[in-house]
């Protein structure tokens, strides 16, 4: 899983199901240093186990983290604590969402080092019984809210998605519960009042993920735990507020931070400017820190049910990151070619990003900046970019941190910023009075052809109050077309019959159409495209086009229709050669069939089409029989034949 399929970690299910030095002697030992990072070094992947048992049982039994090791536990009793407050829908207590945490086992802190968070899962989803295809969740039951509180506090989280999984299949025994379904941005939820299901655009807990990524660093403090409110801050970076109860209005507290006197906080997650969430602008767009670090913040309840039930009690406050522009043009400032997302009613799968297309040999990322908040000079001192997973010397500055023969250079950033490189082409932040511009040349050859993936980071300058990074972010998709698609086109037929596909296997992922024809005459012009000739999508970069009879030498011409709004083709010729072996039986392939072909049955380790009798795409006990059955009848023709 590590080395073939390149994965970077994994969940281990019911963890008790193995005694302890199991993972310790076994499971640990194996994994030890084998994940192969983006730098190009080793290190031992992240997991977590799953163990339905007491906090200390599971810290004392399944969790290791000691150097060696690194093994987490999903922390489930505080999941439980946390579904049932979000089912006590205002009942319970706002101020118990920080109980049941595995976290404090190790140091009595609720400080991240113990337990993998979350609220849902296959086991215990927004909705679902597990014997039968889930409903489309009520959105109390997913509860925005409570994920305010869990993506914003220490420890790494999950947002457990589901995206529907085994509809339409027929699945028996365990159906996977509900999830969030809004996790990736779009989804459908049923709201109240009245059973209505909405699929549409929510961008409420991506947003929540970006800021737990630019602002959730520092202690986490709780400051109120009461009935309603809970509310914490992250020491000196940002302060975090979320009501559990339902109804119109909003719940009013007064507590200190670490913030000094003065300092202008925004409320980031949108929540005060929302109609929605705060139709009579009851909630502070911007909090002036008092004497001692106090504030006073008001955080929505989460709706009246009877009249617009949105569950999106929560606010967070942070100083402001610079605000800005991001976009990707030629190296002379001329814009390039943009798919655009994909409209509404697009069915199964909906793309809500344009994707820009680049085919010049070099394009330009430029950055301009703007000061967020006129009363705050604390602009951006600072930028830096990162194209996919980085480690890429895209700046030509001569600090690459991946080498081809694999070792690892000194890095220009370092900590969680270690993979983004500094722009060279203008660096010119705006504080101090420069113009707020960050641009970069990219030569694309240094990029792979299709999809590429950029993340630029400005920073505020002082970061936090205790000099956090604070950071905003943007990120663009861009395609690179400098190339045909790759392609690689095999026969995989049953050797009796000459039944079975031509394999087409894209390399590089560009492609997301394949049609096929066959015995075209060089020179003719390719027939329409159509349902008729298009291969089977066997996986995101591999097709089947069914043949049948196929013998002797074909030639076989392959379209293919790139990932980028289907505007990108080329096509492929090649000539195929495959011989029909009319001798079933002949498993040695020696052109006879005697004894020797039985011994080589006994020996086969994968499926042999000449060892197949009965033409059921399996090797079988059948086949066996019938093979003893025709060397004797075999034999003994030959025998009457010679008297």
């Amino acid at each position: 899983m590590l080395e073939v399929q390149g994965i970077d970690g994994f969940r281990l299910d019911a963890a008790k199901h193995m005694p302890q030095w199991f993972w310790d002697e076994f499971f640990d030992t194996h994994v030890h240093n084998r994940w192969l990072k983006p730098d190009g070094s080793y290190a031992t992947p992240f997991s977590f186990v799953e163990a339905v048992a007491g906090n200390f049982e599971v810290y004392q039994e399944y969790y290791r983290r000691d150097g060696f090791a690194n093994r987490d536990a999903l922390d489930l009793s505080g999941a439980g604590n946390i579904r049932n407050i979000i089912g006590g829908k205002g009942a319970s207590s706002a101020g118990d969402l920080i109980n049941g945490h595995i976290d404090p086992e190790d140091d009595g802190f609720n400080n991240g080092t113990v337990g993998v968070n979350h609220i849902h899962s296959h086991d215990n989803g927004s909705t679902g019984d597990g014997g039968s295809a889930p409903s489309v969740p009520f959105e109390d039951k997913v509860a925005p809210w409570a994920y305010a509180y869990l993506l914003m506090r220490t420890g790494p989280p999950i947002v457990y998605h589901n995206a529907r999984e085994f509809h339409g299949l027929g699945v028996g025994r365990f159906w996977p519960r509900e999830g969030v379904p809004i996790a990736l941005g779009y989804g459908a939820m049923q709201k109240l009042p009245g059973p209505v299901t909405e699929t549409a655009e929510d961008d409420r807990i991506t947003t929540l993920v970006q800021l737990r990524n630019r602002y959730a660093r520092g202690f986490f403090i709780p400051r109120v735990q009461d009935s309603r409110i809970f509310a914490y801050s992250r020491q000196g970076n940002c302060v975090v507020g979320v009501n559990d109860t339902y109804g119109t209005g909003y719940d009013e507290r007064t507590f200190n931070t670490d913030f000094p006197a003065g300092t202008r906080l925004h409320e980031l997650t949108g929540n005060a400017t929302d109609p929605v969430v705060d139709p009579t602008n009851d909630i502070f767009d911007v909090i002036t820190v008092g004497a001692g670090g106090s504030v006073t913040v008001r955080v929505p309840r989460n709706g009246d049910s009877a009249v617009d039930e949105h569950n999106s009690g929560y606010v967070v406050y942070g100083p402001a990151t610079p605000s800005g522009t991001l976009s990707l043009t030629t190296t002379g400032g001329a814009g390039f070619t943009v798919i655009p997302a994909d409209p509404p009613g697009t069915t199964f799968a909906r793309r809500l990003t344009p994707i820009t297309v680049i085919d010049d040999a070099q394009f330009k990322i430029v950055l301009n900046t703007t000061q967020t908040d006129a009363l705050d000079p604390d602009t951006d001192d600072n930028a830096m970019f990162r194209i996919n997973a980085g480690f890429v010397d895209l700046n030509s500055n001569g600090l690459p941190t991946y080498n081809p023969d694999g070792s690892v250079n000194a890095t220009e950033n370092s900590g969680e910023f270690r993979a983004y490189e500094t722009f060279a082409t203008t660096f010119d932040p705006l504080f101090g009075g420069g113009s707020g511009t960050y641009e970069q040349i990219v030569d694309t050859d240094d990029l792979p052809e299709g999809m590429n993936y950029i993340s630029v980071l400005a920073f505020r300058r002082n970061g936090g109050a205790l000099g956090d990074s604070l950071y905003n972010e943007w990120r663009q998709v861009f395609w690179v077309d400098r190339q045909p698609a790759d392609v690689e086109i095999t026969p995989d037929l049953d050797c009796l019959t000459g039944n079975g596909n031509i394999r087409i296997v894209n390399p590089d992922f560009t492609v997301r159409e394949v049609h096929a024809f066959l015995d075209l005459d060089p020179g003719d012009p390719t027939p329409p495209l159509s349902a008729g000739n298009e291969a089977i999508e066997l996986d995101r970069n591999e097709w089947l086009f069914p043949v049948t009879g196929l013998d002797g030498t074909h030639t076989i011409r392959v379209v293919l229709i790139e990932e980028a709004g289907g505007q990108f083709v080329s096509s492929v010729e090649q000539n195929i050669e495959f011989t029909i072996d009319d001798v079933p039986g002949d498993v040695n392939d020696d052109g006879v069939v005697d004894a020797r072909d039985f011994y080589a049955f006994e020996e086969l380790v994968a499926y042999e089409c000449r060892a197949d009798l009965d033409a059921d795409l399996a090797i079988t006990e059948t086949d066996r029989r019938l093979l003893r059955d025709k060397i004797g009848a075999d034999e003994l023709t030959d025998m009457l034949a010679d008297r």
